[in-house]
């Protein structure tokens, strides 16, 4: 394999399609692999920052349902015995329980 200097980068030779850093030289190239990983670890932050956001809504959205819940449920005429299972429902399945809560509670109401 021939050593040819690089047209973009005069200081360094090419060693098949990608260039090469000559010994003792100040210059930095990264190596495909390196290139591979920075972007993978880019893809991941990007992906981990998603994730978060996805996160942080559905907890805000299951502690704002809960509350909600909480103050219907405080305001109904509904037996003591029956508001303690619609808590310990709404305990069991966050965003689901006080869902079915409201819909029940609305079709009571009309």
């Amino acid at each position: 394999m021939s050593h040819r200097p690089s047209r973009r980068f005069p200081g360094l030779r090419r060693c098949g399609p990608y260039p090469v850093r000559p010994p003792g030289s100040r210059h930095r190239v990264l190596e495909p692999r390196t290139a591979v990983i920075m972007y993978n670890y880019y893809q991941k932050r990007t992906n981990m920052l998603l994730y978060d956001l996805v996160f942080s809504f559905g907890l805000l959205l299951g502690i704002l349902l809960f509350i909600g819940f909480l103050f219907t449920l405080s305001r109904s005429t509904e037996t003591p015995k029956m508001k303690t299972a619609w808590v310990i429902i709404a305990l069991c399945v966050p965003i689901v329980g006080p869902i079915c809560h409201f819909i029940v509670y609305r079709g009571q109401r009309s």
